[in-house]
């Protein structure tokens, strides 16, 4: 049934109205048909995928978590920038992925060449609570973007590592 209802939103709806009904999507909270969401993750359109993998990602859907694992590779950095904001502790948690590795993949978007994915794999390799994370995310104290430098920082602050502390000094 899933497959139909996004067949329905691709066909009954102008392009316009989809875009915005996948963008908006995860304000309904439970009542989101996130199943729907999923074929459009998958969508070779850059701005389909990003609003699906958003609401997705603001839904915490974890149905979803191969889309969002995925979209970390996605060409277009909103994409990855959405992404890796959901990939979080919490969402790992709830989709019963193993958080080692999420954590894992995290760290690579950290070195990503875009500073919102080095924001958001920041912020949410922090919510791990992993001092073992804490010399990849000190290593983006001195990054060239002034926004990465304070997620880096405030990462630092939320683990609370003897790491942290001495970077943060």
């Amino acid at each position: 049934l899933p497959r139909a209802e996004a067949a329905v939103i691709s066909i009954v709806i102008p392009t316009y109205c989809r875009d915005q009904v996948l963008l908006e999507s995860w304000r309904l909270g439970a009542d989101a048909p996130a199943a729907a969401l999923l074929p459009f993750a998958d969508d070779t359109t850059k701005p389909v995928r990003w609003r699906a993998i958003y609401s997705l990602g603001r839904l915490r859907a974890p149905a979803a978590a191969t889309h969002l694992i995925a979209a970390l590779r996605a060409e277009d950095a909103g994409t990855r920038a959405v992404a890796a904001r959901a990939l979080n502790r919490e969402f790992a948690m709830a989709a019963k992925l193993e958080p080692a590795t999420v954590a894992g993949l995290l760290g690579r978007a950290v070195d990503d060449d875009d500073a919102g994915v080095r924001v958001n794999a920041l912020r949410s390799l922090a919510s791990y609570h992993d001092s073992t994370q804490a010399p990849l995310i000190a290593s983006r104290v001195d990054d060239p973007d002034p926004n990465v430098r304070v997620q880096a920082a405030a990462g630092l602050g939320e683990l609370r590592s003897s790491v942290a502390g001495s970077r943060l000094v």
